[in-house]
């Protein structure tokens, strides 16, 4: 299985247009969050990542850098590519970009409820931050950096 995980820039439009209606599909209607919490202004200074494995799309991701700190979300797997996987590709790929930047000391995300033991197995660790979206709760877990030099 050959993976790519390709960043998104600004002059490719037609991965653009791939990647919102990815995270529309996924966020907004499986997951029924109003598209207002879903696209936000913040999201110019993120760098967003598409999954492709064979030329097809198979998920994305992204990551916001602010200051020493990485914060991985968005992370989706459509949904025919489910438990094969691919979520593991995804994760593992944004870790290593994160890791790849020297003043990153901490790469942190939030994880509902169902998804905390599969962010266990890269490292994360739960802290005592949370916040509530759409009547769901998500815990803010963190990987700090002398835990992923060794």
């Amino acid at each position: 299985m050959n993976s790519v995980l390709k960043q998104i820039r600004f002059y490719n439009f037609w991965l653009l247009i791939k990647y919102i209606l990815v995270r529309y599909k996924i966020f907004v209607l499986e997951d029924l969050r109003p598209i207002s919490s879903e696209f936000y202004v913040e999201e110019i200074k993120a760098n967003h990542y598409i999954l492709f494995t064979e030329n097809k799309l198979i998920g994305i991701g992204r990551i916001i850098y602010e200051e020493n700190i990485a914060y991985l979300g968005r992370i989706a797997i459509l949904k025919e590519y489910r438990h094969q996987g691919y979520g593991t590709i995804v994760t593992n790929l944004l870790i290593d970009i994160a890791k790849a930047r020297d003043e990153i000391t901490v790469i942190s995300l939030f994880a509902n409820d169902k998804k905390i033991s599969f962010y266990k197995k890269f490292g994360f660790t739960e802290t005592q931050n949370k916040m509530v979206l759409n009547n769901i709760t998500y815990v803010n877990m963190v990987i700090y950096k002398n835990k992923y030099t060794k």
